[in-house]
């Protein structure tokens, strides 16, 4: 009896080591077929979005809270294009589509411009609009803000209640009034 349940045990632990190795086998798979290509994906937006940090940084000067809800807005279109191929990357089929959808991506960001380009091409959710302008008002760039207020009122009548009492203020302290 002491036997057969020394032999029990040893059953089960191959029988747990059998499936541990199974379940390792598929994680691999897993990681070599999905994950290294959505690192791939990853690391060249990355390269992009640093490269357009660094212009934000360097050749526009922007800096601080500004600087921070604009790229907080390039994270939300990487976001929302991943959300985009979604569907593509449950088919493993579909990776030069992803490819090409990622370069398109990718030249929207390389094609910026001007600071200017950059709030019209990225900056596109009112709520980030309305953090960006109160930054402007912030910094006192008062005609800035009111151009991305002025945005949030006209596009997004949801918005467009806290858009006018930002852009009031900026009226106020713009003109001295304050």
């Amino acid at each position: 009896d002491n036997i057969y349940s020394s032999l029990q045990i040893i059953d089960l632990k191959n029988e747990r080591d059998c499936n541990e190795l199974c379940r390792v086998g598929e994680i691999r798979r897993y990681y070599e077929t999905s994950i290294q290509f959505e690192e791939q994906l990853f690391n060249r937006y990355h390269k992009t979005y640093d490269i357009l940090k660094e212009k934000m940084e360097r050749k526009w000067q922007i800096k601080g809270d500004t600087r921070d809800v604009i790229l907080n807005s390039i994270l939300n279109k990487w976001a929302f294009w991943l959300d985009e191929i979604g569907l593509m990357m449950k088919d493993k089929t579909n990776k030069i589509e992803i490819i090409d959808s990622l370069d398109r991506f990718i030249k929207q960001l390389n094609d910026i411009m001007n600071f200017d380009d950059l709030i019209q091409r990225l900056v596109t959710e009112p709520t980030q609009l309305i953090k960006l302008g109160k930054c402007f008002i912030k910094d006192k760039k008062y005609q800035r803000a009111l151009q991305v207020l002025n945005r949030v009122i006209s596009d997004e009548s949801k918005f467009c209640h806290t858009a006018y009492y930002y852009k009031a203020h900026c009226i106020v302290k713009g003109t001295g009034l304050s």
